[in-house]
């Protein structure tokens, strides 16, 4: 409230009065009751909480599962060999999965931009010689399981490693019988990789053709004529935007909205696919299934489904509000966020002026979560010669946010012990005992064995905390002045780092004036290195653009560009509530 509001109220009050007689004392009690004390929050020097998430209230029967497909069904004809594959850090996608022996079509309107991988491979000399392991192993058309069979190799086969895919975990080889490609783990290498080159997809969208091999081109080699070049963007404007995969693989899974649709990605962005619809999806450690939650009115599920989109179940219902699961390092549990008490509508409240102090009301009632100069206002109630002076101003909606485990074995549960303001939990993938969270003070930690929780930070601007995989470091959003950045933490909350951040020139004749935002960080599958960033990368949401989009940087901050190529930015429409939403998620 402004300085001087509360004089201006009496003098308006006394000129209002004048001339008028006293009311009865009844009369008076009448008029100056106030609220019941009980309906107020405690105050609390804190940031302001969670507004109700406006998701879209989703309800079971529009939910629209794929049916499976006969392709999906020659997936689940996997051997052994394929078995290892899929358990690699590149799920497998089975719902684009080929029969054996047919080559994937190539997409309408692509056309390479190479000769095939068959005569490309003969302008190729070996790298190094490899024997085929104990399981043996499948020739692919491409590198990965949802590619075509080409044929099999034996135990003790002896084959020429004549490339790697981007990702280097597939290996392009050859022998006397069969080129294609094999999962590298399959593989025992005689001698180094480190100058084997790199090969990527030849069509533009990121898609692979129908030749006898899908058409390749080394990733060194410069872009053919034919191929729109792509410059790297050195501001958001650019409308040209590099498309670079990141060293990482695996898979990425977002959100289109709260509510919406959930889809899976391959990091290069090829592979762009539906797998349901929910709220904050995540994968699970072993990068086979995704979790998500779903809303009915107020009344919230937990849900998981494969990774291919097969097997969704619910794994338990009346979880009011539910958002944000996290699964336990083991994959056996997984903990979510609930909606508990509080107050999920706004409420005008006002307290009666006559023969009160203004500042003592604000000392006593004054909720800790609004601007004092912004949001009170005088009110006159009665008629004259009764009229009285409120000093008013608006509650905002105030919902307490709890945690709840769930047992994915059998469903049970267990409420664990927080404060009033627990949200976006995240499981320590290091500490099986242990769970971080936002709170309205910074991050929290949980310990569950002793189900007791004690502050990590007290920067109350970190929101949405994501572990590296190994454990060693915490990814927040962090608010301030309005807009959002990605910080870095290591495991105990401390040795800060500032990744991204709004340029000088943004505020510029040049730039627009707006803060970007850089909300929901996602680290890839790969742990933050010691000694630098080696090949740990971050993903996050980022509005820089002009329109939310997915980009990637070194966990140091370094090469942030676009993830996707702008041909696949553009078939993707993200929104971003800012409601502490786990928009992605990476494995």
């Amino acid at each position: 409230m402004k300085k001087y509001i509360w004089i201006l109220a009496v003098l308006i009050f006394g000129v209002a009065l004048s001339g008028c007689s006293a009311a009865s004392a009844a009369e008076e009690e009448a008029v100056q009751q106030p609220l019941d004390r009980s309906q107020w929050p405690a105050q609390q020097a804190a940031a302001p909480t969670p507004t109700p998430t406006p998701f879209p209230k989703i309800s079971l029967e529009q939910v629209q599962t794929p049916a499976p497909t006969a392709e999906i069904a020659a997936a689940s004809n996997k051997n052994e060999n394929e078995a290892a594959e899929t358990a690699s850090n590149q799920p497998a996608v089975a719902n684009k999965a080929t029969p054996t022996g047919v080559a994937r079509p190539a997409p309408t309107g692509a056309r390479p931009v190479y000769a095939s991988a068959r005569s490309l491979t003969e302008q190729l000399s070996s790298v190094a010689p490899a024997s085929v392991g104990e399981k043996g192993a499948n020739v692919r058309q491409g590198p990965g399981a949802d590619f075509g069979l080409l044929g099999w190799l034996n135990s003790g086969d002896a084959v020429e490693i004549l490339g790697l895919s981007a990702s280097k975990d597939w290996a392009l080889v050859k022998n006397n019988a069969l080129t294609g490609w094999v999962y590298l783990p399959l593989l025992a290498v005689d001698g180094s990789l480190s100058a084997a080159p790199l090969f990527v997809t030849a069509y533009p969208d990121g898609s692979f053709g129908a030749d006898n091999l899908a058409p390749m081109r080394p990733a060194n080699e410069p872009r053919p004529s034919n191929a729109a070049a792509q410059p790297a963007a050195t501001s958001p404007g650019a409308a040209a935007q590099r498309s670079v995969a990141p060293s990482g693989n695996g898979v990425i899974v977002f959100q289109t909205a709260s509510g919406g649709d959930i889809m899976v990605i391959n990091p290069d962005g090829s592979g762009l696919r539906r797998l349901s619809s929910g709220i904050d999806p995540v994968i699970s450690p072993d990068g086979q299934r995704v979790a998500f939650t779903r809303w009915q009115g107020d009344s919230g599920s937990l849900w998981v489904a494969n990774l291919d989109g097969s097997g969704e179940r619910q794994i338990t219902g009346e979880i009011k509000q539910a958002r944000h699961p996290s699964w336990s390092p083991d994959g056996k549990r997984i903990v979510v966020n609930l909606q508990h008490g509080g107050r999920l509508n706004s409420k005008t409240t006002c307290y009666s002026l006559k023969g009160q102090d203004p500042e003592e009301i604000m000392k006593k009632n004054f909720p800790w979560n609004l601007d004092p100069e912004e949001d009170t206002w005088i009110e006159y109630r009665g008629t004259p010669p009764k009229i009285v002076p409120y000093l008013c101003w608006e509650l905002r909606p105030d919902p307490h946010w709890g945690l709840r485990v769930v047992n994915l074995a059998d469903g049970s549960i267990e409420d664990v012990a927080t404060g009033a303001y627990a949200y976006g939990p995240e499981w320590d993938p290091a500490n099986n005992w242990r769970i971080i969270n936002s709170g309205p003070h910074g991050l929290a930690q949980l310990d569950l064995n002793r189900n007791e929780q004690w502050p990590l930070t007290d920067d109350r601007g970190d929101h949405t905390p994501t572990f590296s995989p190994d454990g060693s470091y915490i990814a927040t959003a962090y608010r301030n002045n309005g807009a959002y950045d990605i910080h870095r933490l290591d495991a105990g909350g401390n040795n800060r780092v500032q990744l991204t951040k709004t340029p000088l020139w943004v505020g510029t004749s040049v730039g627009d004036g707006r803060a970007w935002n850089n909300v929901s960080p996602a680290w890839s599958p790969f742990g933050y290195a010691q000694d630098g960033p080696g090949d740990s990368q971050i993903a996050f949401l980022t509005d820089r653009s002009g329109r939310w989009e997915i980009w990637v940087m070194n966990a140091d901050g370094s090469d942030q560009h676009p993830m996707f190529p702008a041909a696949v930015n553009d078939q993707i429409n993200i929104t971003y509530d800012f409601v502490d939403e786990r928009a992605l998620s990476w494995r």
